[in-house]
């Protein structure tokens, strides 16, 4: 992946260089970084990202996304890996959390790979938290005998492998929806794994797998063709199992960076099962280990690399304010960047400098690329200021690997729906709910969706064919307009 300009520049400083040497050389040693902040300590992860498994250890769940999506930027989304907890701790109660076991069990699986030599890359960066770092993963020798692997030509019978599901804890469904379940039509298996965020559809010819397909949940269309799956049992079912840390997995050689070491460490205190706090002392010990200041006198002996950079000034979306400021960071030397993946904000930002007087030089270099927060940066002259930040703006970062909620109606879900609320087909478009009716077919009952459309033409929708018709999702509180039948609008 190509440097951007402000990597680039980034990089050109005394303090990288030294970075990088030290994280090439992997010694089992503790280096502290002082002097980074915002999304400039990714900046130097990405730069100093070595060969090797690199693991990421953020204050909580909202910092380890954010520091995600800007490695995303920097490194790439193949490599980084979002590495949740299993449950979602943000309510109350922990719960299962389908997109977490998915992303958590992809990490899993890209370091098993890695250490057994079968990773396709020269490096991944896993990116956590301390309840997502502290629960413990099913040990490698028992997760390797229990992934089923299928591939076009394979010889299957349809019992073996609706047996091996129900092994794994999965569920058999008329439609799958979300990871656990597996569906069974003729020659075709569709499943959704717990190790991938979408679903694969398996069509065989007698019991030979003809073809394997990736395929959206919702209009059941399919999105590529794949010549070989893993499928993955729960591994995250409350039963004894071999366990161990996700460090072990790796095995010695990898690289620890960590944005607090006292919170973390306190912090898996406090959670108290899984990882012990005596553990991860132990494992931050004998790693190439490198911690973000501040840190305690007990690592007054450690080594420490020097940067300069600070947070981008807050301008309350005072342009006047910010293009001073831009024509004094040029006149001190300063590159400037304004960082966007929107060239509208660009433009917009250019048209008000032009109308600004007295202001001195306010040329800057625009790059499409957004992270988290912007820096200037002391050491390299260059001043990285986002667009989000520039207008006050909440930008969110969706981690890759999310499964997306199906928007495919289900029979309970139209039993809680009233007369006239909107439905989407995905033939006829948006249609109005009329009720669900028993309809005869070939001499026999069978429920059905009725849905009204303009001028009060009906069609019927089979339960079979739930998969056809959606939730409407409006944008603002205006009313849809219904379609007319025939027409596609």
């Amino acid at each position: 992946m190509a440097y951007t300009i402000s990597e680039e520049r980034f990089n050109r400083q005394e303090a990288v260089n030294k970075l990088v040497e030290k994280a090439k050389i992997k010694h089992k040693d503790t280096i502290i970084l002082e002097g980074l902040y915002s999304s400039a300590k990714a900046f130097a992860i990405s730069a100093a990202c070595s060969k090797g498994i690199h693991f990421v250890l953020l204050n909580n769940r909202e910092d380890a996304v954010y520091c995600t999506g800007d490695l995303y930027k920097l490194i790439d989304t193949e490599r980084v890996f979002f590495f949740p907890s299993s449950k979602n701790h943000s309510l109350r109660n922990a719960t299962k959390d389908s997109s977490h076991q998915v992303q958590r069990t992809a990490a899993i699986n890209a370091v098993k790979n890695f250490s057994e030599g079968s990773s396709p890359f020269e490096n991944i960066v896993l990116v956590g938290y301390p309840h997502s770092f502290t629960e413990l993963v099913i040990d490698m020798k028992s997760l390797d005998s229990s992934i089923l692997k299928i591939s076009t030509g394979d010889s299957l019978s349809h019992d073996f492998i609706k047996e091996t599901l129900f092994e794994y804890s999965f569920e058999r469904v008329d439609f799958v929806s979300e990871p656990g379940q597996f569906a069974l039509r003729g020659g075709i298996i569709d499943l959704f794994s717990f190790s991938d965020n979408r679903p694969w559809r398996i069509e065989f010819f007698g019991d030979t797998v003809e073809r394997i397909k990736v395929f959206d949940i919702d209009t059941q269309r399919s999105l590529e063709e794949v010549q070989q799956i893993e499928i993955f049992p729960d591994i995250y079912k409350e039963e004894e199992v071999q366990t161990e840390n996700i460090f072990d997995y790796a095995g010695g050689n990898s690289t620890l960076w960590i944005t607090d070491y006292e919170y973390f460490k306190g912090q898996i205190g406090l959670i108290g099962n899984g990882l012990k706090e005596e553990d991860f002392q132990s494992i931050a010990g004998n790693h190439c280990t490198f911690l973000f200041a501040p840190v305690t006198r007990e690592f007054d002996n450690k080594e420490r690399i020097l940067f300069h950079t600070v947070p981008q000034p807050v301008f309350n979306k005072n342009f006047e304010l910010l293009a001073r400021d831009i024509s004094q960071k040029i006149s001190d030397g300063y590159d400037v960047s304004i960082l966007s993946e929107n060239q509208v904000q660009i433009e917009r930002i250019r048209s008000i400098f032009s109308s600004l007087e007295g202001v001195g030089d306010t040329r800057f270099d625009a790059e499409k690329i957004s992270i988290h927060e912007g820096f200037i940066d002391q050491n390299a002259k260059i001043c990285l200021y986002t667009d989000h930040q520039i207008f006050e703006r909440y930008r969110k970062v969706k981690p890759q690997r999310s499964v997306e909620k199906s928007e495919r109606l289900t029979i309970n879900e139209l039993n809680s729906y009233e007369i006239g609320d909107y439905i989407v087909h995905t033939d006829h478009g948006v249609g109005q709910f009329g009720g669900l009716v028993k309809t005869n077919v070939n001499g026999r009952q069978q429920e059905a969706v009725k849905l009204v459309y303009k001028d009060g033409d009906v069609i019927f929708v089979s339960i079979h064919g739930l998969h056809r018709i959606s939730r409407y999702k409006s944008k603002d509180a205006q009313p849809p307009r219904v379609y007319k039948l025939g027409t596609g609008t």
